[in-house]
């Protein structure tokens, strides 16, 4: 319900189990919607137990963290209850960082290192979903790795790579976010992305620059992102191809893009480059958020407790001797903001982190040109809810109003 509520507003609020067919639902009204959600949050973290024996299984943690980003995003909204309801998300989310029973894993690369023996079942996860080895009980499996991919099949040495899994052509990552990251002090970066893609083979490669054909072997680097632009002469001193920051949305080769792949969810169980059923667990909740929930919240009371949450954060994030270096002395809701794409990138649904801080049109239209463009006629705020599925509307008998201007 909370993400129903989210992406279209008023929906129907059903409490009693159907069983016979309806056609005539209304729209419940979506601060009752709210109303429900938080109801439902508190019994559960009064029955549920504090840990359980059969990780992945659902806990009063679970409900807690969950229950802190509702009241946290009600209390954004004009029926919402403001400093209320950031004092009760504050509370539940330092509650849940104090007496939980859960702690910061103290590499952030070791979260998403799948060659860490154990890494998804630690003491950061609050809750996952879990997807196992035997195709029998693994559904359609996980395709997470697919994601923020671009495809070097066509590149002769690297190929069709199941090292660099095969992408799945849904979602590429902007130029901000990659300008997000400060490559100097913080380690999500290289625990999130390459900055090299390597040979997978024997090949060669003809370089525009000087019309210079360039040989690989497996191992060699085929493609190099440095964090600041190389001038052109820089480039030609190396024996490999270097794709400066704002080439990352040009045509490279063929392709209309090249930028550095995501590591983060990469999964060596994908052996094959067409299969798409990685074995990697999910993360839904962990304690990173949770303290960034933290932050915010206390952001919103004005209370300088939020610079407390928000640093713990970047410290854990921190290169070593970089901690005083990723250390804020102040802090914003978009400083929140870029902290979540740089510790949940790829794990967060962003366009609801940035609705609930009003602030998705104002950065869409500064952070992602393409989207931009797209929308010349302007982007306002009926994107703020998503348009009923029209199967929805015509299914239903009675009155069931689209969502404005869709």
């Amino acid at each position: 319900y909370f993400l129903l509520v989210e992406t279209f507003g008023d929906v129907p609020l059903v409490l009693e189990p159907t069983t016979s067919p309806t056609f005539g639902w209304q729209r419940t009204p979506e601060k009752d919607v709210y109303t429900q959600i938080i109801k439902d949050l508190t019994d559960a973290m009064n029955v549920l137990p504090a840990t359980t024996a059969d990780f992945g299984r659902v806990t009063k943690g679970m409900a807690q963290h969950l229950l802190a980003k509702v009241y946290l995003t009600r209390g954004y909204k004009s029926y919402g209850g403001g400093n209320s309801d950031f004092t009760q998300a504050a509370n539940l989310a330092t509650d849940l960082i104090t007496n939980g029973g859960y702690s910061l894993v103290t590499s952030y690369s070791k979260l998403f290192d799948p060659t860490v023996s154990g890494f998804q079942k630690n003491t950061e996860i609050i809750f996952s979903v879990q997807y196992s080895t035997t195709t029998a009980s693994n559904g359609a499996g996980n395709y997470l790795q697919q994601l923020y991919l671009w495809d070097t099949q066509s590149i002769t040495p690297i190929g069709r790579s199941a090292f660099y899994n095969k992408p799945n052509y849904v979602c590429s990552p902007t130029p901000f976010f990659f300008s997000n990251f400060d490559k100097t002090n913080d380690s999500r970066y290289s625990a999130t992305v390459w900055d090299a893609i390597m040979a997978q083979t024997s090949g060669s490669l003809t370089r525009s620059l000087d019309n210079q054909k360039l040989s690989f072997v497996a191992g060699d680097t085929v493609i190099y992102y440095p964090a600041t632009a190389w001038t052109d002469a820089q480039k030609l001193t190396k024996k490999y191809f270097v794709i400066n920051p704002d080439e990352y949305r040009k045509n490279f080769f063929t392709l209309s893009r090249s930028y550095p792949e995501f590591k983060k969810f990469r999964d060596p169980s994908v052996t094959s480059f067409t299969d798409g059923g990685g074995t990697r667990d999910t993360y839904i909740f962990r304690l990173g958020e949770t303290y960034l929930i933290a932050a915010e919240a206390y952001l919103k009371l004005g209370d300088p407790k939020a610079l407390i949450y928000f640093n713990a954060v970047r410290t854990r994030a921190a290169k070593s001797g970089k901690e005083l270096a990723m250390q804020a002395s102040s802090i914003t809701i978009d400083d929140i903001l870029d902290e979540r794409a740089r510790e949940l990138s790829g794990e967060e649904f962003r366009w609801f982190e940035l609705k609930r801080t009003g602030k998705l049109i104002e950065r869409v239209i500064a952070h992602n040109e393409e989207a931009s463009a797209a929308n010349s006629s302007g982007i306002d705020a009926h994107y703020l809810l998503r348009p009923i599925p029209q199967s929805q509307i015509d299914l239903n008998r009675g009155d069931f109003p689209q969502n404005s201007k869709y």
